[in-house]
């Protein structure tokens, strides 16, 4: 349990972090997302084009170091949310 909420936590930070990111550096693909923010306050479409665009690895034709590594490790901890969530399950089951 204590592996699934560090790798939330870190999951979210690091998701701000690419907001914060993408907005301050790359302000119109900000602007083409919607405009997406770490509170869902523009809505829920603007985050699902943000994970689209992390997924399809769109963020590599920025040739921005950081927003790749960022984007890399999004993905990754994703992966490992679902890894650990099943694992639980499976636990609890």
């Amino acid at each position: 349990m204590f592996w699934l909420i560090t790798t939330l936590l870190l999951s979210i930070v690091n998701g701000a972090w690419i907001l914060n990111r993408i907005e301050q550096a790359h302000y119109p693909v900000w602007q083409d997302l919607g405009k997406p923010t770490v509170l869902l306050s523009t809505g829920f479409r603007p985050r699902m084009a943000l994970i689209k665009y992390i997924w399809s690895l769109r963020f590599k034709k920025l040739k921005d170091p950081s927003l790749c590594l960022s984007g890399y490790t999004a993905i990754t901890l994703e992966i490992l949310l679902i890894i650990q969530f099943l694992v639980l399950a499976v636990a609890i089951l």
